[in-house]
């Protein structure tokens, strides 16, 4: 299961809604907060990539409603790096620079690849809005 959300995320398009739904019930029946997120990730990503920028949104915001039972700065990093393109989609600013804030706080205490996500967060950020 752990392999079809990873490629969910690589390759969101390429995804069916009834595989993402399927791998999220899993997940939920799991009881899988880390594993829900990835899969809410993925479901924001393939809507992002259908130019169904709301819907996009919303799995981004269930997403990020269960980080504070996250404890992987890798996974709170992307979540945090993710939410920014789906909130500036449907005009959130202030959020997408909430989103920016914290992924810099915590980008700053991780690897250089991190640090580096976070100079493409900020960039694109600013690109936007």
């Amino acid at each position: 299961m752990r392999a079809l959300v990873a490629r969910a995320n690589i390759e969101p398009a390429e995804m069916s809604d009834e595989d993402l739904e399927r791998v999220g019930a899993l997940a939920e029946k799991l009881g899988d907060t880390q594993l829900r997120s990835h899969v809410f990730g993925a479901r924001s990503g393939a809507a992002f990539e259908r130019h169904c920028f709301h819907e996009a949104a919303a799995w981004s915001e269930r997403r990020l409603a269960l980080l504070s039972d996250v404890d992987d700065p890798d996974q709170l990093c992307e979540a945090y790096e993710s939410g920014v393109p789906a909130a500036l989609a449907v005009g959130r600013v202030g959020e997408a620079r909430r989103l920016t804030g914290l992924h810099r706080d915590l980008s700053q205490r991780l690897s250089p690849h991190h640090q580096l996500h976070d100079f493409a967060v900020a960039r694109d950020r600013r690109r936007s809005g």
